[in-house]
């Protein structure tokens, strides 16, 4: 061996270069940076040679997915990783770090979506970050906002991953979704305790003039609470709903062991959505025909709509609906309102 050459990496160290890559990836998510890597003792060239077999994946430039397995979490911890140490994730992808917003469907990872020089995120849902301090540069399926009136104070964790805080990820979210889906953000956020509406108020007069703001400010001067739904049929439901002009129901509220998706309260009146991925089961269907009597004995008029009804006849159902509707109000005395 030549003076002051290392010694060539036999079975025994590329094990445990091999550990100590993994111990980093399962700290982040299942990602780890090329410093990171390298830092370990792996080559640059054993790095190219693990990419290019399938060993390791690029998810941004300079981040890799060396885990087998992934989460709705890894693509932003990667993005974290990939703009640095002065940035962090905000926007609808903060919103989905802390559930508020279900995981994009582009960030499953599987081999068709990962990012390399000739792949692109299928369906085009980028990862957002915000830069507190530096150079913007986007890149694909990044998108790098500059900080604007972002401060340090607004920055905070959440499962290892640098995100903005609850009030500042919805104030940026409100800058950047349609109204609907920023109200379900705010419901959401209502729902887990993270934020609350005076703390809202307060910082839409901070912010005033900002874009997204006017958007939040209708979703927070409602008489009602925003409404929380949990499935894309749900969702659609209930704006079909609001678009034909009848009276809101109330959403996934809990009646006696059962929450229903929607509810009339002065018309005892169930709308319950069969979104095909959460009824497809045989068990499901019976699971759903026991609640359906349960609610019905209890003196509640159970109404199913399929997802066939709400995607491809919207205006047809919501017509159905308004007279099974007005026909329990005549039935019972009480104004549809």
């Amino acid at each position: 061996m030549n003076a002051g050459q290392p010694p060539i990496a036999g079975p025994a160290s590329f094990g445990a270069i091999e550990e100590a890559i993994q111990d980093i990836g399962r700290s982040q998510h299942g990602v780890a940076s090329r410093p990171q890597i390298l830092a370990c003792g792996l080559t640059s060239s054993a790095l190219g040679r693990r990419t290019r077999r399938g060993r390791y994946e690029t998810v941004f430039r300079g981040v890799y997915r060396v885990g087998r397995s992934a989460t709705h979490l890894t693509r932003p911890s990667a993005a974290a990783l990939a703009v640095g140490p002065n940035a962090v994730i905000s926007h609808s992808t903060a919103a989905r770090v802390y559930g508020w917003l279900a995981p994009a469907d582009a960030w499953r990872f599987d081999r068709a979506d990962s990012v390399t020089p000739r792949r692109r995120i299928e369906g085009g849902v980028s990862v957002d970050a915000t830069l507190l301090r530096g150079n913007r540069r986007s890149r694909p399926g990044l998108r790098v906002h500059c900080a604007g009136s972002l401060t340090s104070d607004e920055a905070t964790t959440v499962a290892g991953i640098p995100v903005t805080t609850p009030i500042r990820t919805v104030l940026d979210a409100a800058a950047q979704l349609d109204a609907f889906t920023v109200e379900r953000v705010v419901a959401a956020a209502l729902r887990t305790g993270a934020v609350d509406r005076a703390a809202l108020s307060v910082a839409c007069s901070r912010y005033r003039g900002r874009r997204g703001i006017g958007r939040l400010r209708q979703v927070l001067d409602r008489p009602e609470m925003p409404r929380f739904t949990r499935s894309e049929a749900e969702r659609r439901v209930l704006k079909a709903i609001r678009d034909s002009g009848l009276p809101t129901p109330r959403a996934n509220v809990t009646a006696g062991p059962y929450e229903v998706d929607f509810l009339w309260d002065n018309l005892n009146v169930v709308l319950e959505v069969d979104g095909f991925e959460f009824h497809s089961s045989r068990r499901s269907f019976e699971s759903d025909r026991e609640r359906d009597g349960w609610l019905q004995a209890e003196g509640l008029l159970v109404v199913r709509l399929t997802w066939r009804q709400i995607t491809r006849e919207p205006m047809k159902t919501m017509v159905q609906l308004g007279r099974t509707l007005a026909r329990r109000s005549a039935e019972r005395g009480t104004r549809l309102a």
